[in-house]
């Protein structure tokens, strides 16, 4: 019932309210693949970004084989709200006239608004978005010193290179 609820809410565009229903799908059924794909669309939805993007992480390291999906179109944002979404993610990671002010900020926010960017266009078929939110995070890689947590966040860059870029080579 609450996965139904937080389908229909996302159609709606009400965000927080699926997000909501995601998350208690979720404490119903702990793990459960689709209440977490439908709560990371939520939260993207909503500007949740932080939230979207560590949770989209978890779930690509625990289903590697989601790496590889599409999602239905009527599970995302809507093409306005979307557009909106792309922007913001793109002024955070530094492209576009605020580039100075996002490459003084956070790393980690460049970097997480890059996953996010680059999943949205793997969702969408937007080869641009995808390059320019993996390129955010390989350069924010480049400049964190290595240890365990940036080796598997190489891997997890590598991965989705791999799998998004080479489904896209033609754009």
């Amino acid at each position: 019932i609450y996965m139904e609820a937080g389908q229909r809410l996302l159609t709606r565009e009400r965000f927080f309210d699926a997000e909501e229903r995601f998350t208690r799908a979720l404490a119903v059924r702990p793990g459960d693949v689709t209440a977490q794909v439908g709560r990371v669309h939520a939260q993207l939805g909503a500007g949740m970004y932080l939230s979207a993007s560590m949770n989209l992480r978890a779930l690509l390291m625990q289903h590697p084989e989601l790496v590889a999906m599409r999602f239905d179109e009527s599970l995302l944002p809507g093409d306005e709200r979307r557009d909106r979404i792309a922007n913001s993610l793109r002024k955070k990671i530094g492209i576009g006239e605020d580039r100075d002010a996002a490459m003084e900020g956070d790393p980690q926010l460049r970097r997480e608004a890059g996953l996010l960017l680059a999943y949205l266009g793997r969702q969408t078929d937007n080869p641009r978005a995808v390059r320019e939110g993996l390129g955010a995070m390989r350069e924010v890689n480049d400049r964190t010193p290595d240890d365990e947590s940036q080796a598997s966040e190489r891997r997890l860059v590598e991965l989705l290179e791999r799998v998004w870029l080479d489904d896209n080579s033609d754009g």
